[in-house]
């Protein structure tokens, strides 16, 4: 609509009465079509809103409807069980947690509720959450023995949904950061429960805590005798823990032998998987008393065979060792073996030890070792001893006793090029503990994928001259920056660089390299011509102080096309571990361990 006013609109002028009159004049039509356009919107907005509730009440209609309709309702009860039991863990047993299935399975309907009720396979496997005896709050009447027994009913109830299948269980306290605290009450209480399933236990997964004359009698039930719950096992992962022991107290290997025979272990003829950690103790007295596993009956028979105890990696030395002859003999007798990890004494050295040819281990995949580089060529021995053709993933840790001398440094540098020379050609992954720092370089290992250097202690490199003086040690002036640069493409591809197909590195304190130096191997990884794979996953803790935001910074575009950079500091914070809660249903859950899965989920 075209106006009188133009030449004075969105202007200062300040209208005379006359001009003032006829603006009025002028707005009665557009504020009278205003008025009744709005009218007309809010008629419209009526109609539009009254749709909106009609079909909301349609909704509910016709999603009901649709209900009966969908796809899984016309599912057979067969593949629908198959789907409940997809829909299992698969790090860990079934947990009575109602977020998780199969409790999840029965709260959707009641079809689901029965059919997954009437699957005995979505309740072959469980993990109890054990009580920890020292609490104060225990007692007839009193709050926790309520919980107990609440416990108890339901998993008495859950195991009766299992038929006749083999079952896997796990018992484990509500927080093992209390070794102090005992559960072999507890324990015993739920074995008892259990009793009459122990012929169908095929994977158990147990810790005992307790006064030595409490675990030595767990299994000792008149009852019991002949049901043992690891009579058919064929996979255990057993873990002894002691505790208020003795002044003076020491552990033999015939006490030893002696409990595990109440466990069941010298009948037991099935067993292809075990780990077995047995008195993890302060006591330097149990250094020396370590279980001969080589008398059982399933020795021959094992695949997987776990010496190592998780919560011991970082002791030094190691609380619980065997013997090098040991160590052998279990190479040589077990012909299926697979996997296996120990800690290794120096006692019964395999020097000069002669066996005629060499012992070739067809099956052996996974291997870890700790042992003392400070008494003897322990590993150098075995790979003189041993063939290991099918070796993909090896993991050795080594430790100094502080007497750090030229020929235990010695033997430090020649340790990539043996193992290059005995497993080179197959190792898939390789992880060196502590000592690495002493390697100039890393040789070529064509088929590396995974590579971990961690060196737990910050002993050597930043030591003053006469602290080496004053105990006889050998001081260096290496550091590890050599081993990045070995891995690292030449620009003109004249020099070969290490480990070509490497995709995951992790690499724990004593970096050395500098931000430019990581930064050049990043980038040359993921764009040399002479690198045929990029880096998946980089993972590096620093010492503290180091300024990391420039290398986030200069690899962001490596970050944006997939890599996982991972950039930390080794001196962290402890939080205070918080006080356990007793019976919460994923307490103390044991995962399984996927020894060939590569790459690192927790950094």
């Amino acid at each position: 609509m075209a106006s009188p006013f133009t030449s004075i609109l969105k202007t200062n002028h300040v209208p005379s009465d006359l001009e003032r009159k006829a603006i009025e004049q002028f707005l009665e039509g557009p504020e009278l079509e205003s008025s009744n356009l709005s009218a007309e919107i809010d008629r419209y907005e009526a109609i539009i809103q009254a749709l909106r509730t009609k079909r909301d009440l349609l909704r509910p209609i016709i999603d009901d409807h649709r209900a009966i309709l969908s796809p899984a309702r016309r599912l057979p009860d067969d593949i629908l069980r198959e789907v409940f039991v997809r829909c299992l863990p698969h790090k860990h047993n079934a947990t009575m947690y109602a977020g998780d299935a199969p409790v999840l399975l029965c709260h959707v309907c009641s079809r689901w509720r029965k059919l997954a009720l009437a699957t005995p396979t979505l309740w072959s496997s469980l993990h109890v959450s054990t009580f920890v005896d020292d609490y104060d709050l225990a007692g007839e009447g009193s709050d926790v023995e309520e919980m107990l027994n609440e416990r108890d009913e339901r998993v008495k109830n859950w195991i009766a949904r299992s038929g006749a299948l083999p079952l896997s269980l796990s018992f484990r306290p509500a927080d093992e950061q209390y070794p102090s605290d005992h559960t072999c009450g507890d324990l015993r209480r739920v074995l008892s429960i259990l009793a009459p399933t122990f012929e169908r236990w095929s994977d158990i997964d147990m810790l005992c805590v307790g006064k030595p004359d409490e675990v030595a009698t767990m299994f000792d039930i008149p009852e019991w005798e002949h049901r043992s719950p690891f009579l058919a096992a064929q996979k255990v992962r057993l873990r002894l823990d002691t505790t208020y022991p003795r002044k003076g107290w020491t552990v033999s290997n015939e006490e030893i032998a002696t409990v595990l025979r109440g466990f069941g272990f010298d009948r037991n003829k099935t067993l292809t998987n075990l780990s077995l950690y047995p008195y993890n103790s302060e006591s330097r007295a149990l250094r020396a008393a370590t279980p001969v596993v080589t008398q059982y009956p399933f020795f021959s028979n094992l695949q997987v065979l776990r010496l190592q105890d998780p919560s011991d990696q970082e002791d030094w030395p190691p609380r619980i060792m065997y013997d090098q002859k040991t160590i052998f003999d279990i190479i040589r007798q077990c012909p299926l073996l697979a996997i296996f990890d120990a800690n290794v004494d120096i006692k019964n050295s395999l020097d000069g030890l002669e066996v005629g040819s060499k012992v070739v281990h067809k099956n052996l995949q996974h291997l870890s070792f700790m042992f003392s580089i400070m008494h003897g060529p322990f590993f150098a021995n075995l790979c003189r001893l041993c063939e290991w053709p099918a070796m993909k993933f090896l993991r050795l840790r080594t430790w100094q006793d502080y007497t750090w001398t030229q020929e235990s440094v010695d033997r430090l540098d020649a340790l990539p090029p043996l193992i290059e020379a005995t497993v080179g050609q197959s190792l898939t992954s390789l992880t060196l503990n502590s000592g690495f720092w002493v390697i100039g370089s890393l040789p070529n290992f064509p088929n590396l994928v995974q590579l971990h250097l961690n060196h737990y202690r910050n002993d050597s490199l930043h030591r003053e001259p006469a602290f080496y003086d004053s105990l006889g040690m050998v001081p260096h002036n290496r550091t590890t920056s050599g081993i990045l640069a070995s891995l690292t493409p030449s620009v003109d591809g004249q020099t070969t660089h290490s480990c070509p197909l490497l995709q995951y590195l992790k690499w724990e304190s004593l970096a050395c390299f500098s931000n430019d130096d990581l930064c050049d191997f990043l980038h040359a990884r993921a764009t040399s011509l002479y690198s045929p794979r990029p880096m998946k996953q980089v993972c590096i803790n620093f010492n503290f102080g180091r300024e990391t935001d420039s290398i986030l910074e200069k690899c962001s575009a490596l970050i944006k096309d997939g890599l996982y950079l991972q950039l930390a500091h080794t001196r962290r914070k402890k939080t205070p571990a918080p006080i356990p809660t007793p019976l919460v249903a994923k307490a103390g859950l044991a995962l399984r361990q996927n020894d060939f899965e590569l790459g690192w989920c927790e950094v």
